[in-house]
């Protein structure tokens, strides 16, 4: 059994930055496509991960706002404070194409791109860093109506803490102790 599934309907313009998980994933596509940037954790050292300061985005209730229809939202830490950790690379980075990029990745880092069809099952392994875009389809509905949109169930499973985990770690703080040699 699944720890977890997860149903997910959308659009084009959703889109995730860069990031890894800690589950064992199964992702299938029922309507449009999904397509994956998978780069494996072995190129984490091209990805310039850092820890930031977790926050939630918190409506502001200020009696001092005449406009109802305008929320303000601040920026609220956490208490007590949490790191997360972060790869801050475009979310529509072209590796190719975006002069923005760090030159490490650009020269070491060699990104696959899968497209996952209606049908279609992807295996993800755990702590593969990822990015998802997605491309609608037209749906028609039993009323006649139609819909564009992006269907997808994915499955995760708890991961194994074993050796790919040992070795995602050595690899972590070989990267580490790299960058604080310099």
């Amino acid at each position: 059994m699944p720890d977890a599934t997860n149903f997910w309907l959308g659009d084009s313009k959703a889109i995730t930055s860069l990031h890894k998980d800690p589950y064992e994933n199964l992702y299938a596509v029922i309507a449009g496509r999904k397509i994956f940037t998978l780069i494996p954790p072995t190129e984490a050292f091209c990805l310039d991960e850092k820890t930031y300061e977790t926050a939630v985005f918190d409506p502001d209730k200020s009696p001092l706002l005449d406009d109802s229809s305008t929320t303000l939202w601040t920026v609220k830490p956490f208490n007590p404070p949490l790191q997360t950790p972060w790869i801050s690379l475009p979310p529509l980075f072209n590796i190719e194409k975006d002069e923005s990029l760090p030159a490490k990745f650009v020269k070491n880092c060699r990104p696959l791109v899968v497209e996952v069809l209606p049908g279609d099952i992807l295996y993800l392994p755990s702590m593969w860093f990822h990015r998802v875009e997605q491309k609608e389809e037209t749906l028609e509905l039993r009323d006649g109506r139609k819909i564009e949109c992006v269907m997808a169930i994915n499955y995760w499973y708890d991961m194994e803490f074993d050796s790919r985990y040992a070795y995602f770690n050595f690899a972590k703080g070989i990267n580490k102790l790299a960058k604080e040699t310099k």
